[in-house]
């Protein structure tokens, strides 16, 4: 599901993802080890640079016994510490 706009778009043409890839994505992004996480409530923030392709903000939760993300991205011009 994406929020463009305001509006809540689903992405039916692409495949759901299942938890352990949700988890696999989030333990990709985390600033401390995996093992961490995995012993108290997960919940990291994080600002994401992909050359090429843009800045990110990324939310990292655990909500009913399953991780989630939340991504955001942050417009070209706006400055660092906006984000």
């Amino acid at each position: 599901m994406l929020r463009i706009d305001g509006e809540l778009v689903p992405l039916v043409e692409l495949k759901r993802l299942m938890q352990e890839d949700t988890i696999a994505m989030a333990f990709s992004m985390m600033k401390r080890p995996p093992e961490a996480a995995l012993q108290g409530r997960v919940r990291d923030r994080h600002r994401l640079l992909v050359p090429g392709l843009g800045r990110f903000r990324c939310n990292i939760f655990q909500q009913r016994g399953t991780v989630g993300l939340v991504l955001r991205v942050i417009p070209e011009g706006s400055s660092p510490s906006a984000s």
